[in-house]
C-alpha cells in the first residue's frame, strides 16, 4: 500500500493546481481490498475499479477532491 500511496501522492501534487495543464491520469484498481489509502483527485484525474461488480474493488480510507 505504501508504494500505491506514494504514486497517488505524486500525481496529485502535479495535478492539484493544473487546471489548464495537458496531463491526464486515471487510477485503475484491480479487484481486491485497498486499505488505508488517501486518494486525492486533482484536475483531469479519474478513479476506476476494474471488477465486474461494484463491490469487487474496496478502498478503505479516503477518496476526495
Amino acid at each position: 500500500m505504501a508504494t500505491i500511496q506514494s504514486q497517488l501522492s505524486a500525481v496529485f501534487s502535479q495535478q492539484q493546481n493544473s487546471e489548464f495543464g495537458m496531463s491526464r491520469y486515471v487510477y485503475l484498481f484491480k479487484p481486491g481490498q485497498y486499505t488505508n489509502l488517501d486518494v486525492n483527485l486533482g484536475y483531469y484525474t479519474q478513479v476506476i475499479g476494474l471488477g465486474q461488480m461494484p463491490d469487487d474493488v474496496v478502498i478503505t480510507g479516503n477518496v476526495h477532491l
